[in-house]
């Protein structure tokens, strides 16, 4: 019986080194995992710098082509000013007559 007793503590020994073992592997995994996590945010962080970077380049070119058609309609008001003035000008004269 005294054998019995051996093989069973030796036997629970061994299962405590494996699981010791497992233990010890799940750590590191989790450990890895960590890192993992903290590694993804901050390229997360970095993708939504680049989006919001992105994002205000967009507002940038809206704001360009805003200015540029503005721009245009300006010239086409002063022109239409002008014509304007010459036409009221020649009704000026006209009426002088």
């Amino acid at each position: 019986m005294g054998k019995d007793v051996n093989v069973v503590k030796s036997d629970a020994n061994h299962q405590l080194k494996i699981k010791e073992g497992e233990l010890k592997n799940t750590k590191a995994q989790i450990e890895k995992y960590q890192k993992d996590i903290v590694d993804m945010q901050k390229k997360l962080g970095q993708a939504q710098g680049v989006n919001q970077l992105l994002n205000l380049e967009e507002k940038l070119r809206n704001s360009k082509n805003e200015k540029v058609e503005l721009e245009k309609k300006i010239k086409e008001m002063e022109i239409r000013h002008k014509e304007q003035g010459k036409a009221l000008e020649k009704l000026a004269n006209e009426e002088d007559f």
